[in-house]
């Protein structure tokens, strides 16, 4: 297998020889609801762009600086422990969004916090404390992406769906964004799964789908991983599979909902990677520009973190963070 190292022949082959095309969503869901009303990207790319910058307002400056392009989304993740500490509004300070910021949140939410359960979240236990997250999150950033109950189909997370609970699971997912929408009516809920087949006993995690008035996007979080994003061939199976990037993509048309990429990133510290790859990133842009009618939203996963090593700009990944630098002028408006 030919493997893809140079950075100006992998933006080549990326650009003008991608490795996959669209494949036809099979599945027995009827179509979608019309879209909902698009809210522009307010920056100067094509299309919502972000990234987790580790909840420090230094990296989001320092991380605009680096690409040379504004951010538009920035990633949090608020505290989980209990109802205490998730409705803290602690990932909103100034210690972790810049000042001046014009741009909205991109926020991984639970279905529930560590000392819920899903039982209490189905019945509607917990819409009081939902409506006052969302009023809180609403009060600066009206129009927020939110990843209610995100990695869904992954076994780690407690609030993981599986075939046993995915009546259930709906219904808590359900009752949490009608909550939340009461503080606004202009958040975006994204349905937003693991790429690739799911591991909590169900393959399909469409099977977990809320429907569409609960939904808005289709997001999937989609890493460097097995088999790496170092050659054609590799790139062409993350593409092509059954659950993967093509995949996913139909199913938002068949939903009529654009696709989002709210996670995405190099794993360095993983030997399952593709380590520094600049592949991977070309690749991604590439088949989010091929693809940009449909694409809302993609957020980079900063992480500095020795279990990932995905931090670009910081010296560690040379190579990825100049396939992505380079990408900026290429996804101008």
């Amino acid at each position: 297998m030919k493997k893809l190292t140079n950075i100006f022949l992998v933006a080549f082959l990326m650009l003008f020889h991608l490795p996959c095309s669209a494949r036809k969503h099979v599945g027995n869901k009827e179509k979608g609801e019309a879209l909902k009303e698009e809210i522009l990207p307010i920056g100067s790319l094509i299309f919502d762009s972000g990234v987790f910058p580790m909840h420090r307002a230094e990296e989001v400056t320092k991380w605009e600086k680096a690409r040379g392009a504004e951010v538009d989304v920035i990633s949090v993740f608020p505290s989980r422990e209990s109802w205490t500490s998730l409705l803290s509004s602690w990932f909103m300070d100034d210690k972790r969004i810049p000042a001046g910021f014009q741009g909205t949140l991109n926020i991984g939410m639970p279905l529930y916090p560590r000392d819920g359960n899903l039982e209490e979240a189905s019945k509607g236990s917990y819409n009081a404390e939902w409506e006052k997250f969302g009023r809180m999150v609403a009060a600066k950033y009206p129009t927020a992406y939110i990843r209610v109950g995100w990695e869904m189909n992954l076994n780690d997370w407690y609030y993981k769906a599986t075939p046993h609970n995915a009546a259930r699971w709906i219904a808590a997912y359900r009752h949490a964004v009608t909550s939340l929408k009461k503080g606004s009516s202009t958040f975006r809920f994204i349905f937003n799964p693991n790429i690739g087949p799911g591991q909590t006993g169900t393959e399909d995690a469409t099977d977990f789908y809320p429907g569409d008035a609960y939904v808005d996007l289709i997001g999937v979080d989609a890493y460097d991983w097995w088999p790496p994003y170092t050659t054609e061939e590799n790139i062409a199976y993350h593409c092509e599979r059954k659950y993967g990037w093509d995949w996913w993509l139909e199913f938002a048309k068949s939903r009529n909902k654009k696709f989002c990429l709210p996670e995405w990133g190099v794993a360095t510290a993983n030997n399952n990677s593709g380590g520094d790859n600049p592949a991977y990133i070309n690749f991604v842009y590439s088949w989010l520009k091929e693809n940009r009618k449909w694409v809302a939203m993609e957020c980079y996963f900063h992480e500095a973190d020795a279990y990932i090593r995905s931090d670009l700009f910081t010296g560690y990944n040379p190579e990825a963070s100049a396939a992505y630098k380079s990408w900026m002028q290429l996804l101008k408006k």
